[in-house]
């Protein structure tokens, strides 16, 4: 594949992912009639038809010159918002209706440059970030900044989910197999972490019941 000089434009972004034989899809999203498909280096845009069918609308690539090894860890759409992490960054891209441009918003960082983001989940405003080094970070989506961030677990962050509006399950890779639950209060904003019960271990797991307040 011949060199490609950077910036590149959505068309030949296209045609460079195309030809690439190392970019692997690792997550599909669908929000309204936008299917974004996550592969290592770029996010590919697809707009449903009348007829039922995805065109191809767009391409972002989180590469910004040819020797960039930087790769997509997770990413997530909320309300018009489409949030990538690459490396320790997190980019946050407008995905409103009525603009077909996905402009940049926002990059922010986690303080540890080492860090990344593995998973993301969306709620009531803030985005939770779990990371590699198994903390947890929660964004605000109004203004993009770093609401909180708290130590959960002693691995990388896999999957967060939602139990109910109250709430929210970390769980960790092998070197911690722990389940965190935290408990949500969007209506204050006390910063205190609480823990509500001793650990208790099943089949090497630890369920560790946790509370934050935001």
């Amino acid at each position: 594949m011949k060199p490609v000089e950077f910036p590149v434009k959505p068309e030949e972004i296209l045609q460079l992912f195309v030809e690439s034989q190392t970019s692997e899809l690792f997550c599909i999203q669908l929000h309204i009639d936008l299917l974004f498909v996550g592969y290592n280096d770029y996010i590919v845009i697809l707009r449903r038809t009348d007829q039922g069918h995805f065109d191809y609308e767009h391409i972002i690539s989180v590469k910004y010159n040819n020797e960039d090894q930087a790769s997509i860890s997770s990413f997530i759409v909320d309300d018009q918002q489409l949030w990538i992490s690459s490396a320790n960054i997190l980019s946050i891209y407008d995905i409103s209706d009525d603009k077909k441009t996905y402009g940049l918003l926002m990059k922010t960082a986690f303080d540890d440059e080492n860090d990344t983001c593995e998973s993301m989940i969306a709620v009531n405003g803030f985005i939770w970030c779990g990371s590699t080094y198994g903390k947890l970070y929660v964004f605000r989506t109004d203004n993009y900044d770093l609401s909180k961030s708290f130590d959960g677990h002693h691995d990388k962050i896999r999957s967060l989910c939602i139990m109910t509006d109250k709430y929210l399950c970390s769980g960790s890779s092998s070197n911690d197999t722990s389940i965190a639950i935290w408990k949500i209060q969007s209506e204050t904003k006390c910063s205190s972490l609480l823990t509500s019960s001793r650990p208790t271990t099943h089949r090497r797991s630890t369920l560790r019941i946790l509370q934050n307040f935001l």
